[in-house]
């Protein structure tokens, strides 16, 4: 609308000319949904067991009525707001009638209830310190600050928001994403790509649901939380470029039919068992998973991107709960049942012990050892074999092929192999040994997708335990 000037709202005037007028589109009356989605992931990445222990942040939070579930759940809920009319609009549009208001400094007020479990900062968010907010939060909700102030503001509204965070943390931000934002359009685009440049050299971003409408404008959620690998140094993690392609929908990889070789090479996974827990790593969407699950099996996955954990689930028709892990920075999805867990994580995050005393029969591996960088190979190597039983069997695609290109996949010889995936203990008499079961030529593939190579091989590998 033409009230909405992103010049005028460049300083905080302009949004209160807005609220006098009566003109603010963005409130809403209900609660957002995507707060009762994901407030409990938000708690247990702060790692916090119950509400109660939890201080609850919400920038620029206007009147908004998630202040009032957030404090229904028993949060100490903080909001923040610009304009001062808007924080006492909501106590009184509310009846909330026992509210306190304190000047904590020049600009800056705090407008609470008697008991303080909520209270609205009415001020300039750039001024915020920890000792205005009464301490550090442990959670924030971020439905439409980021969204809404001026671009080149958005590196120091990361600044601040990190100053008030403490060290555990969880961090839900929504938005929207265009294609490109048409001048004066209102809220702001906010990609992956934007939230990573923001918070990611410090923190996990993960993009949990990203879904696009007619105008292919996206809907986007993420999650922002402590991890224990980021340093501040850099931006680059193993996850960047898959995070990239699933936010870009360039999953070339994934097949909306059973793996043919998991078909084929079915009897000798069960290994004369009728029932089996199996392990997918880097499993994506893949609707093997499910199609194991639907055979009675126990499955298990791993991988890095909770959009694409969701989405199998969901294409699968399948209830799942949700939680987030402290221990691997991520999360752990799971049907009712319990016989589908996927956990969501760094693969070298993952934890031995996650997988239980029964660790896995199998494991079938059509794209994860191709698709991790050359330099961890031995390390994944070795860990893998750390979740399986010493009678495990192995399923391993993998290409070999030689030219300009370089993947993804990344080629491997067999010799590669047979040196990684050999000579292992498994057990008090037996060993682990790779063999190549089949071959097939893969050149017409690589050249359909104009990949230059001189040769192409997939190559499809059985690993096992042997007597020594």
């Amino acid at each position: 609308m033409s009230e909405m000037d992103p010049v005028k709202l460049k300083k905080i005037d302009g949004w209160k000319d807005l609220w006098e007028k009566g003109i603010f589109p963005w409130h809403k009356d209900g609660i957002n949904p995507k707060l009762e989605k994901y407030w409990s992931i938000l708690l247990q990445a702060a790692g916090k067991s119950k509400p109660e222990e939890c201080r609850f942040f919400v920038p620029l939070c206007g009147k908004t009525k998630d202040l009032l579930f957030l404090r229904s759940q028993g949060f100490q809920v903080i909001g923040c707001e610009g304009v001062h009319q808007a924080c006492t609009d909501f106590f009184t549009e509310n009846s909330i009638n026992d509210m306190e208001k304190v000047e904590l400094e020049p600009g800056m007020t705090s407008y609470s209830t008697k008991d303080g479990k909520l209270k609205i900062i009415g001020g300039d968010y750039f001024k915020l310190t920890p000792n205005l907010l009464g301490g550090k939060v442990d959670c924030v909700w971020d439905r439409g600050s980021l969204v809404a102030i001026d671009l080149g503001d958005r590196e120091k509204y990361a600044d601040v928001m990190c100053s008030v965070l403490n060290n555990q943390f969880g961090y839900l931000i929504a938005s929207i994403e265009r294609e490109v934002d048409s001048p004066g359009c209102m809220p702001y685009s906010l990609s992956f790509d934007d939230v990573k440049d923001l918070f990611g050299k410090k923190f996990g971003v993960h993009l949990m649901e990203s879904k696009s409408d007619e105008n292919k404008v996206k809907d986007n959620t993420f999650i922002v939380s402590t991890d224990k690998g980021k340093d501040g140094s850099s931006l680059e993690d193993r996850l960047n470029m898959w995070r990239g392609r699933w936010d870009k929908s360039m999953i070339g990889w994934h097949k909306s039919v059973v793996n043919e070789h998991l078909t084929q090479y079915y009897d000798y996974l069960l290994n004369g068992k009728e029932k089996i827990k199996i392990l997918f790593p880097l499993s994506g969407k893949s609707i093997d998973l499910v199609h194991c699950y639907n055979q009675g099996h126990i499955v298990v996955g791993i991988e890095g991107v909770p959009l694409a954990v969701e989405e199998m689930f969901q294409n699968g028709n399948l209830k799942y709960s949700r939680t987030f892990c402290i221990e691997i920075d991520g999360f752990i999805y799971q049907t009712e049942d319990g016989r589908l867990s996927v956990y969501c994580c760094d693969f070298f995050k993952m934890k031995p012990e996650l997988i239980g005393e029964d660790k896995c029969d199998s494991v079938f591996d059509r794209g994860a050892f191709e698709a991790i960088f050359e330099a961890d190979r031995e390390s994944y190597a070795k860990l893998i074999l750390q979740f399986v039983k010493p009678d495990f069997r192995y399923i391993l695609n993998i290409y070999d092929y030689g030219g300009d290109y370089k993947g993804p996949p990344r080629a491997a010889k067999k010799e590669e192999i047979f040196g990684l995936f050999n000579g292992h203990k498994m057990g008090s008499n037996v060993v682990s040994k790779a063999e190549l079961l089949m071959q097939e030529d893969a050149l017409d593939l690589f050249k359909q997708k104009g990949w230059e190579v001189d040769y192409a091989i997939k190559n499809i590998y059985g690993i096992k335990s042997i007597a020594p």
